[in-house]
């Protein structure tokens, strides 16, 4: 009868050599598969396990290879997230040009807002000056009865100048109109953007929860 074998690095007496590898490879191996945690005796065994249980497998955008599906998921992530780097980085360029964009037009209406504001200025001190040259008038006509006719002239045209004026002042408002429009459109348009880059953002983000599942 066979002397059972017993382990050289414990007290334990096994049955047969199977069960002394068994018990080995559970207890006293110090050599682990590292994608699912079995033991092995020694390098040999654990390479062929390796090479059966895990083959490796190519990357299909830079054709790296990695050992086992677990390695590949996870060495795709690095892509992915590279994707969506290029993708926050393209969207934040557009985002800048359309920045750009808005402060000129933004600039533009300031210089519009600023020559309409010396306009009135200008204005107003006309008006000022009319109105004391409608008093000096009136004044006159009391005095100088006899140059009623000339003074009747005066008056005549001063009151196409404030005509003059009041068209200019009606020009003056639709230029002000105008300039609301202009301001009302480009609220519009940075809206839109505004919308134009939260759905793609949202596109992205849906792309991502489809990849993922």
């Amino acid at each position: 009868m066979k002397t059972p074998p017993l382990c050289q690095q414990c007290p334990e007496k096994l049955l047969d050599q199977a069960a002394l590898d068994a018990h080995i490879s559970s207890v006293h191996s110090s050599l682990t598969c590292e994608q699912c945690g079995q033991k092995h005796l020694n390098q040999a065994t654990l390479d062929a396990h390796v090479s059966s249980s895990h083959p490796s497998l190519t990357c299909e955008q830079c054709e790296q290879q990695l050992p086992g599906q677990a390695a590949l998921d996870t060495h795709m992530t690095v892509h992915r997230s590279e994707e969506l780097t290029a993708k926050a980085l393209e969207a934040k360029a557009d985002a800048d040009e359309a920045t750009n964009s808005v402060a000129k037009r933004e600039h533009k209406v300031q210089q519009r807002e600023e020559q309409v504001q010396q306009r009135e200025t200008q204005l107003e001190e006309r008006e000022k000056q009319l109105h004391e040259r409608e008093k000096q008038l009136h004044g006159h006509e009391q005095h100088v009865q006899h140059r009623e006719q000339e003074a009747q002239a005066a008056y005549e045209r001063l009151r196409r100048q404030l005509l003059q004026d009041e068209s200019d002042r009606l020009r003056l408002e639709n230029d002000r109109i105008g300039l609301e429009q202009d301001r009302t459109r480009l609220e519009i348009d940075r809206s839109q953007q505004v919308a134009d880059a939260n759905a793609t953002r949202l596109r992205e983000i849906a792309a991502e929860i489809e990849r993922q599942d």
